[in-house]
């Protein structure tokens, strides 16, 4: 539907918003970005911290979307080494679609084509904790979106560590843990 669609962009503009955000914490000595966010040009060398799959919105057994999870290379050694997020720590995400492969037995998903881009910036400043930023198909550059905005409402709600949802990422839920 177009209201799941424009719900799934702006989750995704949340991820990449975070990432951006890192980029620009790195790229300013510390300063985080209030305004607009580059993307950052080497986020395919991120650290992939997990991999989600949404579902259909009408058939919950059929996969819709999968959605990556990166995190800057700095700010990921250095949560592993302190356990907590610095600020201006940043998340990109990546939303694809899925496409369903039968020439494998049993058949698979694969991402196939991007359809949105989206950045989380830990900025514990902001009312939210955090910033996000949704970029529109081919744009480098996206705004904040407004404070108490679905995305930041929803991780600071349901986020699992520090308004994240490091359980559902292997490469963060290891070191959430007093074990």
């Amino acid at each position: 539907t177009a209201g799941g669609a424009g719900v799934a962009f702006a989750l995704v503009a949340v991820g990449f918003a975070l990432a951006l955000a890192r980029e620009a914490h790195s790229q300013t000595g510390g300063s985080v970005a209030a305004a607009e966010l580059a993307r950052p040009p080497d986020v395919d060398r991120w650290i992939t911290v997990g991999v989600t799959v949404r579902l259909d919105r009408q058939d919950h057994t059929t996969p819709r979307q999968m959605r990556q999870v990166l995190m800057a290379p700095d700010a990921y050694e250095d949560f592993v080494r302190t356990r907590r997020y610095a600020d201006g720590t940043a998340f990109a995400v990546n939303f694809y679609a899925l496409a369903h492969n039968t020439s494998h037995t049993p058949p698979l998903y694969h991402a196939a084509d991007a359809e949105a881009f989206a950045m989380e910036v830990i900025d514990r400043a902001h009312p939210d904790g955090r910033r996000f930023y949704t970029f529109a198909p081919g744009e480098t550059r996206a705004a904040p979106l407004p404070a108490g905005n679905a995305c930041a409402a929803c991780h600071n709600a349901q986020g699992s560590f520090d308004g994240t949802f490091a359980h559902m990422y292997p490469a963060l839920a290891r070191y959430t843990t007093d074990d």
